[in-house]
């Protein structure tokens, strides 16, 4: 564990100038998000309602500033996110590649070649795009949780309690699914790793196999291998996927009952005026 995180850090630092740039722009791009509701708030019951021009103007163009600033926020945290996980699968890359050098007979015959040429390839790229999803979509996610409560907060305790009540039931939902789903795609990796085998050992003896007439025989083979990965990787997918309309419906039906309690507590503020 403690090589893997060394590893990690390693490869980090050739990208660490992006990722801190991707995570700002981030940072940015959420405290403009959070704060243009609260704008367009101030905009109708301070300057709509009251029928005052100049804080109609002055809202406005802070609202175009926000939003402008969170365009520019998202770009710029979009394209440095890119850039810091391309060379973060770089330098990852590079060190496996390097390591494969070193390994003996014994470990090659182990770990099988197709293994290791999906090692370098295939996995680098989950990797790099996992990356690139934590220093964007987690921290935006992160801070978006951390600021949209506080907001809530603000405007009303008793409404925001049900966006904490909403935070451990998708966490947990999404463990679940996730537990469900790993061995699902463990089981599809292993059988990438068979079919580059396949695959190298044809490319190998490509005259064996056209000598001896066993093109057909070595097709099916590679079929059977196909429809293999094809049945674990929908199925893996069609786990991963149903999480996302368990968590919608949640959290849509969370908004109905926040919009619910929200329209009650207006009825009762005007009905005390």
């Amino acid at each position: 564990m403690k090589k893997i995180v060394k590893l990690t850090i390693e490869c980090i630092k050739g990208c660490k100038i992006e990722s801190i740039l991707s995570i700002f722009f981030v940072t940015v791009e959420t405290i403009a998000e959070i704060i243009i509701p609260l704008i367009m708030a101030m905009l109708i019951d301070r300057g709509i309602e009251v029928g005052d021009f100049e804080r109609i103007k002055f809202f406005s163009v802070f609202l175009f500033i926000l939003v402008v600033i969170q365009i520019t926020g998202g770009a710029f945290c979009a394209f440095f996110a890119v850039k810091a996980s391309t060379v973060f699968a770089y330098n990852l890359r590079a060190e496996v590649f390097k390591k494969i050098q070193e390994l003996s007979f014994k470990n090659i015959d182990k770990f099988s070649v197709g293994s290791l040429v999906t090692r370098s390839t295939t996995d680098i790229v989950n990797i790099k795009q996992s990356y690139q999803s934590i220093i964007r979509g987690f921290v935006r996610a992160f801070l978006m949780i951390i600021f949209s409560v506080s907001v809530s907060f603000y405007i009303n305790k008793e409404i925001a309690k049900w966006f904490l009540f909403s935070i451990p039931f998708i966490f947990v939902s999404f463990l679940f699914i996730a537990k469900l789903a790993v061995p699902i795609f463990n089981e599809a990796f292993k059988n990438i790793d068979k079919l580059n085998n396949k695959l190298s050992e044809n490319i190998r003896g490509i005259r064996v196999v056209k000598s001896y007439v066993r093109e057909e025989f070595e097709e099916e083979k590679f079929v059977k291998l196909s429809k293999e990965i094809f049945k674990t990787s929908v199925s893996a997918e069609r786990l991963a996927i149903s999480w996302m309309p368990i968590m919608s419906t949640f959290i849509y039906s969370i908004n109905v009952l926040i919009a619910y309690k929200g329209t009650m507590a207006i009825i009762e503020s005007g009905n005390n005026i």
